[in-house]
């Protein structure tokens, strides 16, 4: 994903359903601001993550282009989603 404003890992839990982790440094921005993103991410993987491959998934956002409204958050998670279903 080139145009992504959130970074992905991933490994694989020997689970049968996705699981989420966040890391959002203090360099992104105060603690509503941090939170604020923590909740749009949460919400989007909440929304979308059934049907998911059993995976440990850590979102991290980039500082360089870090995202500023829930629509950037949820079309990277859907764009993941798409990638993850498809292999």
């Amino acid at each position: 994903m080139l145009q992504s404003s959130l970074r992905f890992e991933f490994a694989a839990n020997g689970r049968d359903s996705a699981r989420l982790g966040l890391i959002v440094p203090r360099r992104y921005g105060n603690a509503p601001a941090r939170n604020r993103l923590k909740r749009w991410i949460r919400e989007s993987f909440r929304q979308r993550h059934t049907g998911w491959p059993g995976l440990d998934i850590v979102a991290m956002p980039r500082l360089d282009a870090p995202p500023t409204e829930f629509a950037q958050v949820d079309a990277d998670l859907a764009a993941l989603g798409e990638a993850l279903v498809q292999k």
